[in-house]
């Protein structure tokens, strides 16, 4: 559920620039496109690197208070949920721009990619009880 709210969290961020990213593609001023997509991936990843670190040191505590169980042993796993929150943010966004630029078969073959990615991995780790497999394959799953 974190990384879901996170990347709602980056629709309100995306959202009110699309129409400026658009006019600014197709009056080709890519430098300035470039400079404000580069300013929305900085806040994401500033954002996400402290959500992270608020995560791992006080995440296990508050969650444990509100549910009534000891989560300290998953520290790093929600911290890592919360990276993988914002990676699906930030996907999110270079997928708003693929939609701009109308380049959807990139998106499809991406897609399809990470589907087969995905299935081969969770194949592999989870004959192997790999710890975390889980989030390994929502990175994967999110590209």
């Amino acid at each position: 559920m974190p990384a879901s709210v996170l990347a709602v969290f980056t629709q309100f961020l995306v959202q009110p620039i699309i129409n400026k990213l658009s006019n600014l593609y197709y009056d080709y001023k890519i430098k300035e496109m470039n400079k404000d997509i580069s300013y929305l991936n900085l806040i994401l990843i500033v954002i996400g690197i402290g959500l992270s670190l608020i995560a791992y040191f006080m995440g296990p505590e508050v969650l444990g208070f509100i549910y009534g169980v000891n989560l300290t042993a998953f520290r790093l796993p929600l911290s890592l949920i919360i990276i993988a929150g914002i990676a699906s943010g930030i996907i999110a966004v270079y997928s708003t721009i693929l939609t701009i630029m109308r380049k959807m078969n990139i998106q499809i073959i991406l897609c399809i990619l990470s589907f087969v990615i995905t299935l081969v991995l969770s194949l592999v780790l989870v004959q192997n009880s790999v710890s975390n497999a889980f989030i390994c394959l929502y990175y994967i799953n999110d590209y």
